[in-house]
């Protein structure tokens, strides 16, 4: 077995204690390759081997390394970003003199949680919306079971994107996040002098709260800056293409990402998306020791810029809050 896991994940599989992590200089105890018996670590599996990818810092584990040989990025041309999007987000540039990593604190705004009407990418979450002009109401699509005709339970991490990228393209939401006055705007609605936007209705009323864009907010803004920290360090304006991988990732819409300032302002299509790569990448190491090998030396070979420790960051951070 080969298992490819962000830090924290690694340690508690194989018995060791993450709390360092946690707490600066965000150090894990290991950050090799393991190989370890199933039966060591409580699995019903006596002879089993299992072999885990190595981690790269504090915040970037084997699922990134992973992700980087699902994609080829060794092969990319320089400029080539890889991003693997979740709670958290591990950057990737293939600069011209070697690879840059970082991992940002996204957020669990981005996978539908600490959303007031957040749920799981299940059957009966809105996952994509869509307005044509702030004077209509919402449309949405609703993830089914089967085909079946599912009503709307909730909104998940890509239906929240999708559906603020909406409203800022219709000026239901303003550059800075706050959603507008409209008189005209039948989606907007106030209670208790607050502003919400509504999605649906059945027993349980859908909406869009002003707490839920500044999650929303906060997510893109580590994101962006991250990438804009990868981008310095590499001594680069702009990636020349960008990878989007992850299972949350991979559903977002690239116009959604543009348009709330997410990812730099290239041409979608320079914008490419992978899908579960770290599981792509796992199996690949599982099948083909020299690629199991190959993350031992990439991971030698990245260069991690520290976000934590840089004292500009904050100040670059606040000012990507606005959505462009």
């Amino acid at each position: 077995m080969v298992v490819a896991g962000n830090p924290t994940m690694i340690h508690i599989l194989l018995g060791f204690n993450p709390a360092p992590i946690g707490t600066a200089p965000y150090t894990p105890a290991f950050t090799g390759a393991k190989q370890v018996l199933a039966a060591e670590i409580g699995m019903s599996f006596p002879n089993l081997t299992i072999n885990t990818l190595p981690l790269i810092a504090g915040f970037i584990g084997g699922d990134t390394l992973a992700a980087m040989i699902a994609v080829n990025l060794e092969n990319e041309s320089p400029g080539t970003l890889l991003i693997d999007l979740g709670t958290n987000g591990e950057l990737v540039l293939k600069g011209r003199d070697g690879f840059y990593a970082t991992s940002c604190a996204t957020g669990p705004a981005f996978e539908g949680a600490a959303i007031s009407c957040g749920m799981q990418a299940i059957p009966g979450a809105i996952n994509a919306v869509r307005l044509r002009s702030h004077t209509e109401l919402p449309e949405y699509t609703v993830i089914t079971k089967k085909g079946k005709q599912t009503e709307p339970k909730g909104i998940c991490g890509s239906g929240i994107i999708s559906a603020i990228a909406a409203f800022s393209r219709t000026g239901l939401i303003e550059k800075n996040g706050r959603i507008a006055d409209l008189k005209d705007a039948p989606a907007v609605k106030t209670t208790d002098g607050t502003n919400r936007i509504i999605l649906g209705s059945n027993r349980k009323q859908i909406a869009i709260n002003q707490k839920d864009i500044r999650a929303v907010q906060l997510g893109k803004g580590a994101l962006i800056t991250g990438i804009d920290f990868l981008l310095r360090a590499a001594g680069m304006e702009s990636p020349s293409k960008i990878i989007i991988a992850g299972a949350f990732g991979s559903f977002l819409r690239k116009d959604d990402m543009l348009t709330l300032g997410m990812i730099p302002a290239i041409s979608p299509d320079r914008i490419k998306m992978a899908g579960n790569a770290a599981g792509t990448g796992a199996i690949m190491a599982l099948c083909d020791d020299y690629y199991f090998n190959r993350t031992k030396e990439l991971a030698r070979l990245i260069r991690i810029i520290d976000l934590a420790t840089d004292v500009s960051f904050q100040s670059s951070f606040v000012r990507q809050l606005h959505f462009p």
